[in-house]
């Protein structure tokens, strides 16, 4: 029955990946291309982003350790399953009759079942988070993906205890090997030591798979093996490099060192299970596992995801000097999931991507801006058209609230240059219009006061004449006639006076209103015209 529901999670696992991740699985040596490597990257960080929601807002138990440490056992036990021996020597839950079912998939070979960080409630109130091995090397594209799965599945928790298992046989085997790797293992996971002495209070080792008893061939019998002598070896270390820091090492982690039996045997000094739930539960948990857990990469990983990462840099920054909005957006997902990385060179191409969008957002403003100030108003519409397919897009894509605001700026502010040169550009034309008819009737006042001078000039030669004409009569008129013809001319003399100054009046009254009412008119209007280029910023006067 369990072998069924194991192969049938991996199968549910293996129907949620792309093709190129199952083939990967199957070889891991075969080689990849980059947009291969990709899509498995990509396909297994979705997978396990589904799974890391899981851990939102809970009090996470983390296990850790190298594949064969037994965390996915560990975690069946802690959940309260019943452990059987079978027939082919290896350790089963026992699900039988209404005992508790397991939770996590049990491997018995050296290769890895635990594809991406599983997290599982268990019926003690915890909850399970059984890692990858850390050392597991499924190829550089899923271990990146692995790290990264880690990292959000940490964050997302509301806190973190974390239990480190170790295979009991590692600890001497290969001078130590499995207690290098383990310190190894929590230095790169919290950062440093001093990270590791900070944090001690939330971290425990548990020795795995140390036999209860064992034989000794010195008393020639079965003896108990006391939990005291494996923790003292893990404590001190053995083989060499082992030294000071080992020790400091050890001192951070107190007395949460233990020896424990899935089956709950050895003797008083072994952990059994509602002694290792106690413990865990009244250990301090790390409230900030967001800014306390790092990613942990071989150097192999980090040249690899070096390179893939100044690809899709590449990628996404031609894709938008193309226009291939939803190219470049594709990429920028990619990039955006491996932001979690901890990687200065990771950190620093992901920002100079979008530090990139977004000067290509201010070209497109400063651009388009020009185009209105020049009129072509058609390339200015084809500018926008382009923000606005760049922003649906990037739309949610980075987190970056600013970059969108970028974009909708830039096309705000283009949209709003053309409609205000078209707006000036509409009312210079007016302006001009009113212009012309008030230049007109302003030539038609000045020809009205023209016409009215000469008509003055016309009439005073005439008066004048007149005045003449009787002066040479009244010289040859008799001395009788001479003083009616004087008469006369005094007559003539003042009705020319009268006429001219009315003329004259007449005349100033036109000169008067031309200048105060038409001239200040046009004047005015000339100043309306200028304004109105001003307001358009460059706007040509019709």
């Amino acid at each position: 029955m369990l072998w069924v529901q194991v192969e049938q999670a991996k199968a549910k696992f293996l129907l949620e990946v792309p093709k190129i991740v199952r083939e990967k699985l199957e070889d891991l040596n075969k080689q990849l291309t980059m947009d291969e490597s990709i899509e498995c990257m990509m396909g297994c960080i979705e997978a396990g982003s589904r799974n890391a929601l899981n851990a939102q807002g809970k009090d996470l138990l983390v296990l850790i350790g190298n594949t064969g440490a037994g965390k996915s056992t560990f975690a069946n036990y802690l959940h309260g399953c019943t452990m059987q021996w079978v027939e082919s020597g290896v350790i089963e839950v026992d699900e039988s009759g209404n005992k508790t079912k397991s939770i996590m998939e049990i491997g018995h070979t050296m290769k890895s079942q635990t594809l991406f960080p599983q997290v599982e409630k268990t019926d003690t109130g915890l909850v399970l988070c059984d890692c990858p091995g850390f050392f597991d090397n499924r190829g550089w594209e899923i271990n990146v993906a692995n790290a990264v799965n880690i990292k959000n599945t940490f964050c997302a928790a509301k806190s973190v205890r974390v239990v480190a298992l170790i295979n009991y046989h590692s600890i001497k085997a290969d001078r130590g090997r499995g207690l290098r790797e383990m310190t190894t293992m929590l230095q790169e996971l919290l950062g440093n030591l001093q990270k590791v002495k900070e944090n001690g209070a939330s971290i425990f080792v548990g020795i795995s798979q140390a036999k209860p008893e064992e034989y000794n061939p010195r008393k020639k019998e079965i003896v108990a093996i006391a939990a005291e002598s494996v923790t003292t070896v893990v404590r001190k270390g053995h083989g060499d490099g082992m030294g000071k820091e080992y020790e400091e090492f050890m001192k951070a982690l107190g007395n949460k060192v233990f020896v424990f039996d899935v089956m709950d045997e050895g003797g008083d000094d072994w952990w059994k299970r509602d002694e290792i739930l106690r413990q865990i539960k009244a250990a301090q948990p790390i409230l900030d596992p967001a800014d306390v857990f790092r990613t942990v990469l071989t150097t192999g990983d980090e040249r690899a995801l070096r390179m893939l990462v100044s690809d899709m840099r590449k990628r996404t920054t031609t894709a938008v000097q193309d226009l291939r909005f939803k190219d470049a957006a594709t990429a920028m997902q990619h990039l955006s999931q491996l932001k979690p990385i901890d990687s200065n060179f990771v950190q620093n191409l992901v920002h100079d991507v979008e530090d990139h969008i977004k000067s290509w957002v201010h070209i497109q403003q400063s651009e388009g801006t020009r185009e209105a100030l020049a009129e072509l108003f058609d390339h200015c519409k084809k500018r926008q058209d382009s923000l606005e397919k760049a922003k649906s897009a990037f739309h949610g894509l980075t987190g970056d609230l600013t970059l969108e605001a970028a974009i909708s700026r830039a096309d705000a502010s283009i949209g709003e240059a053309a409609e205000r040169i078209k707006k000036a550009k509409d009312e210079m034309k007016k302006l001009a219009e009113q212009l012309k008819v008030l230049e007109k009737m302003n030539q038609e006042h000045k020809t009205q006061a023209d016409t009215m001078r000469a008509e003055h000039a016309a009439l005073e030669r005439k008066l004048g004449e007149d005045l003449n004409k009787l002066t040479e009569r009244i010289k040859a008129a008799s001395d009788e006639e001479k003083k009616e013809l004087q008469a006369e001319q005094d007559t003539l003399r003042l009705e020319m006076r009268e006429e001219l100054a009315k003329k004259d009046l007449e005349r100033a009254k036109v000169e008067e209103l031309w200048k105060r009412d038409t001239e200040a008119q046009v004047e005015a209007q000339r100043k309306a015209l200028v304004s109105a280029g001003n307001a358009g910023s460059g706007c040509t006067q019709p």
